[in-house]
C-alpha cells in the first residue's frame, strides 16, 4: 500500500509514537570564520582598508560569541631601529587612537614590548579597576576609550613583538578565559597580516628613498611619522 492508502486505513492522529534517535551535529562556525579571515589576510592592505577591517572585527565578535566588542590592532613597526607610525596602519589602533606625541608613542611601544618580553600568551583583564590601571601602564589608555574588560594578544615575529590584537568590552567582567580559547586560532592570522603590512611598508620606504636619491626628484609628502 502507498502512504496515502495507509493513512486512510490507519488514522495517524489516533497514534502516539515514542522513541530515541541519535543525531550528531558538528559546529563548523569557528572553522568557517577562520577560513573567511584567511582570505582577508592574503591582502597586504587588510589593516589599512576600513571595509576589510570592519569585517575582521565582526569575525572576532562571532568567534567570541559576544556583540558590542571593540577590536583593534596596534602595530609596533621599526625601520632602522626606529619606530615608524603610519597613518594607514595606526587608524585601527585603540592604544594609539588619541596619542599625538611621537615621544609618548615611543614610550608606550617600549613598555608593551617589555610587558610581553617573556610571554607569548594573551593577557586577560576581566575588570579594569584602579589597582590594575596603576600596575599596568598601558591600560589607562584603553580605559579612556571606554574599555572595562580587555584582552591583549601579543603578535610576534621571531619572538619580537610587532603588534597587539586588542579586544575590549564596555562591560566589566564580560571577557573571560574561555573567550581567549575561542580566538587562539585567529591570532596567527593577525600576525601574518602584520608581517605582510610591514613588508609592504618597507617596500614603500625603499621606493621613496631610491626615488629621492635620483637627481631632480620632487620631495616626498608621505604620511609616516618619525
Amino acid at each position: 500500500m502507498t502512504i496515502d492508502e495507509l493513512v486512510q486505513q490507519v488514522p495517524i492522529e489516533k497514534f502516539v509514537f515514542e522513541g530515541i534517535t541519535v543525531i550528531r551535529i558538528n559546529d563548523v562556525t569557528q572553522q568557517e570564520v577562520i577560513n573567511l579571515m584567511k582570505e582577508k589576510f592574503l591582502d597586504e592592505n587588510s589593516f589599512s582598508d576600513a571595509s576589510v577591517y570592519a569585517e575582521l572585527e565582526t569575525h572576532i565578535q562571532t568567534l567570541i560569541g559576544l556583540k558590542g566588542l571593540s577590536v583593534g590592532v596596534t602595530p609596533f613597526f621599526k625601520i632602522n631601529n626606529h619606530y615608524i607610525y603610519s597613518d594607514l596602519h595606526n587608524a585601527n589602533s585603540i592604544l594609539f587612537r588619541h596619542l599625538q606625541s611621537i615621544a609618548e608613542k615611543d614610550e608606550i611601544s617600549d613598555y608593551c614590548k617589555l610587558l610581553f618580553r617573556d610571554s607569548n600568551r594573551p593577557l586577560l583583564f576581566d575588570t579594569l579597576q584602579e589597582q590594575v590601571l596603576n600596575d599596568v601602564q598601558c591600560l589607562q589608555y584603553y580605559f579612556r576609550e571606554g574599555a572595562r574588560s580587555l584582552i591583549l594578544c601579543p603578535l610576534k615575529q621571531r619572538n619580537n613583538l610587532i603588534g597587539l590584537l586588542e579586544i575590549s568590552s564596555p562591560e566589566a567582567g564580560q571577557l573571560l578565559p574561555l573567550h581567549i580559547s575561542r580566538i587562539e586560532a585567529a591570532i596567527p592570522l593577525f600576525t601574518l597580516g602584520l608581517e605582510k603590512s610591514l613588508e609592504h611598508l618597507n617596500y614603500e620606504v625603499d621606493k621613496v628613498i631610491k626615488k629621492n636619491l635620483l637627481p631632480c626628484s620632487p620631495p616626498w609628502n608621505g604620511s609616516l611619522q618619525r
